[in-house]
Order: structure tokens, then C-alpha cells, then sequence
């Protein structure tokens, strides 16, 4: 963690006056000597306190570079908005009273203003600058919320409150706030991935995710290229299961259209049969008077010719049907295919891990059996016991090749 840099020029926090406090401009600031026991830190306050003796030392020898920026509270004390560090070390001189600069502010502009002031003092992590992210995020939601108008968009104000980040940056935080699981933001937070492979991983399915941090629980030192493969494993899977997905969505649309258009040619046949029965009725109750048989066996051919192509239509339809089953079902083998490849591939690295082990136990056992000419009856158990870890292990191995 970087350290506050307390040149006696005063450059640093001539700057950081500047854009925490505003006085000249602002006009709502006040200058007091407060009594220490009225000033307490902000629980909000989320970054690490360090290097407090050293910075006392330099207090006590130099003076005080820049006052402490407090807020008055209901109850009479003053809740601090810059300057905890140089609070805790005037504390631990012993002093009893602070020079502060007293400012107006409510509970949300006050978080904001030590958000901004702890963003230019010091050099921050990853892991902080995605807190710090997440919290400003939360505090300019509330205050939209509250009808205030903060001008432009959230995350470009954010990239602003956090010594010009693009919001384009900001957005990739957000991202990796938002859908990286919890086990890969822990090792994130420690510094066990980098920036670029978190948001990667972000994209990725939360199964997928579980897979990512398995392996890299497991394989601590893995390397960069191992990770990268694993990565692009399984993003091409996830490709392809997509590609097969949508060509089994455009199948079903394709068979509810053929459905449709056969319901629709149906229903004009049976309109015309409908239709033809009526008239073979109506020539049928005249065949007295107008001795019209020729007509009626006319109406006959008509209607068996329309019948014949309502069997035709049927005949074609479960032709057509029976060809779109067959692809879905090929597509349905094929994604199970791809599913069980990412079972073999959990199985894989599992499989990897057990390798590692039996090697190490088994190397452990040969460098014991050398050294040891006569062994103790200590060592005679250390030398079963691994023997039995390695019988373990060589099972393992037995029932995951089976």
C-alpha cells in the first residue's frame, strides 16, 4: 500500500486542498481548533490506515502541512471527511486540539468527498479502486433517487470522483461487480488474478466460473498460458453449444410454420368440400326436374380430386416433419456430446491435481527410504503411512480411469 507523500514543498496537499475543500470558492467552510475528543473517523471509510507513526514523527518535526476537513453531526461531534491519517497520528502525539476546516455537507456528499480525497492521496489497488467503484455507484444511485440531478452519466461522474478513469474503465469494474462469482472475486481481492482475467471470467457462465476457480484452487502457481487455454477451452465450447442452440430454435420455428401453413391449406379444402357437398345437395334435390346427372358426377370427380389433395398435403406435411425431427434429434445428440466433454474436461483437471499429488507423496517416500538405513519405529510409521497415501492415491487414480 502506497504512503501519503508529505513533501515539505506542500505541492501534494496543495492539490488535494484544491479539489476536497474549495474554500475560496464554495464559501460554506469554516476554520475551528476543535478538541480531539469531538472528532471521531467515518465508518465509512473502507481504505486501509497505515504508516501512522512515521507520519507523526513528520507532524511533530515539521508541522502540520494541511487541516483536517470535518462535518458538524447532530449530537455535537464532528465526523471526519479528509485527513484520518494525519487525525490518527496528531492523536498519537498527544495533541488535544486540530486546526479543521469545517464544511456543510449531508451524509451522501460527505461519504462522496472522502471517497474523492482518498482517491488522490494515494495509489490504489485493484480490489480498491472496484470498492470504490461499487460505493460511488451506490451513492450517486441514491441521490437520483432523492431527485437530486448529478449531470451526465454515473459512471462517467465515477470516472471523474476517480482522477479522470474513463467510463468505459469504470463500466469494465461495474461488470466484474456484477457478475463475477464470489470465490473468484475473493482471489481477485487478494490479488490472485488480474484485472483482465476477472472481467473475462465476468462473461463467462457462473458454471463455467465455478470450473475457472476450481483449477486455480487447485493449481496455485499455474501459469499464464494454462489459464489462457482453459479460458478458450471453454469459451469454444460455449460457442458451440450456442450454434446448436439456435439451429434447433430455427428448426421448431420452421415446423410451427410448416404447421401453420398446413392449417391454413386444410381449412380452405374443407371450405371447398364444404362448399361442393352443398351444391352436389342442391343439383341432388333438382335431379327430378333437370335430369342433370352429368352434372352431379362432374361435382363428384371435383370433390374426390380436392379430397386426394388434402391427402397429399398430409403426406408431404409428415414427410417435411419427420426430415426436421431427425435434425433435432442429431442436434440434441451433439449438445450432449458437448456437455459430457465439459464433464471430461472437469475430470481432467481433477485428474491433473491427483498426478501432482502422487508424485509428490511418492518422491517424499523415495527421498525417506534412502536416507533411512536403519529407521526408527517413528520413521518405520512415516514410511507406512505414505506408503498408504500412496495406495490411496494409485484407487483414486483406478476409479476416475474407470
Amino acid at each position: 500500500m502506497s504512503k501519503f507523500n508529505l513533501n515539505t514543498n506542500g505541492d501534494f496537499f496543495k492539490g488535494l486542498a484544491d479539489k476536497v475543500n474549495d474554500v475560496k470558492e464554495k464559501g460554506n467552510f469554516n476554520f475551528q481548533n476543535i478538541d480531539i475528543n469531538l472528532i471521531k473517523p467515518s465508518k465509512k471509510n473502507f481504505f486501509e490506515i497505515s504508516g501512522i507513526e512515521e507520519l507523526a514523527k513528520d507532524i511533530k518535526a515539521n508541522g502540520l502541512y494541511h487541516n483536517l476537513v470535518v462535518r458538524k453531526l447532530d449530537d455535537g461531534t464532528y465526523e471526519i471527511i479528509s485527513g484520518e491519517r494525519r487525525y490518527s497520528a496528531l492523536k498519537y502525539n498527544g495533541e488535544k486540539r486540530i486546526p479543521c476546516v469545517v464544511r456543510e455537507a449531508d451524509e451522501l456528499d460527505s461519504e462522496i468527498m472522502l471517497i474523492q480525497a482518498n482517491a488522490s492521496a494515494r495509489e490504489l489497488t485493484e480490489s480498491e479502486k472496484l470498492k470504490t467503484v461499487e460505493r460511488l455507484k451506490e451513492l450517486y444511485e441514491e441521490k437520483k433517487k432523492n431527485g437530486v440531478k448529478i449531470g451526465g452519466k454515473v459512471r462517467d461522474k465515477i470516472g471523474e470522483d476517480l482522477g479522470g478513469m474513463s467510463g468505459m474503465q469504470v463500466q469494465r469494474y461495474i461488470k466484474i461487480s456484477d457478475e463475477l462469482i464470489p470465490e473468484l472475486r475473493e482471489l481477485f481481492d487478494n490479488q490472485q488474478i488480474t484485472l483482465s482475467d476477472s472481467l473475462d471470467f465476468s462473461k463467462m457462465s457462473k458454471d463455467q466460473q465455478l470450473v475457472i476457480y476450481k483449477f486455480l484452487n487447485e493449481n496455485i502457481n499455474a501459469s499464464k498460458e494454462e489459464v489462457k487455454a482453459l479460458k478458450e477451452n471453454i469459451k469454444s465450447k460455449e460457442e458451440e453449444n450456442k450454434t446448436v442452440k439456435k439451429k434447433q430454435c430455427e428448426l421448431e420455428k420452421t415446423i410451427q410454420e410448416l404447421q401453420t401453413d398446413l392449417d391454413i391449406k386444410e381449412k380452405e379444402v374443407n371450405e371447398k368440400i364444404h362448399h361442393i357437398k352443398t351444391e352436389l345437395q342442391e343439383e341432388a334435390s333438382k335431379e327430378a326436374e333437370l335430369k342433370s346427372q352429368s352434372k352431379i358426377d362432374e361435382l363428384n370427380t371435383r370433390l374426390s380430386i380436392l379430397e386426394n389433395e388434402k391427402q397429399s398435403i398430409n403426406y408431404e406435411y409428415e414427410k417435411m416433419k419427420k426430415e426436421k425431427d431427425s435434425e433435432i434429434k442429431e442436434l440434441t445428440s451433439k449438445k450432449n456430446e458437448i456437455d459430457n466433454n465439459s464433464e471430461i474436461l472437469k475430470l481432467n483437471v481433477e485428474y491433473s491435481v491427483i498426478l501432482k499429488n502422487v508424485e509428490s507423496i511418492t518422491k517424499e517416500a523415495i527421498d525417506c527410504h534412502k536416507k533411512l538405513t536403519n529407521p526408527s519405529s517413528e520413521n518405520k510409521i512415516k514410511l507406512k503411512e505414505l506408503k498408504k497415501n500412496i495406495s490411496e492415491m494409485l484407487d483414486l487414480i483406478s476409479k476416475i480411469d474407470n
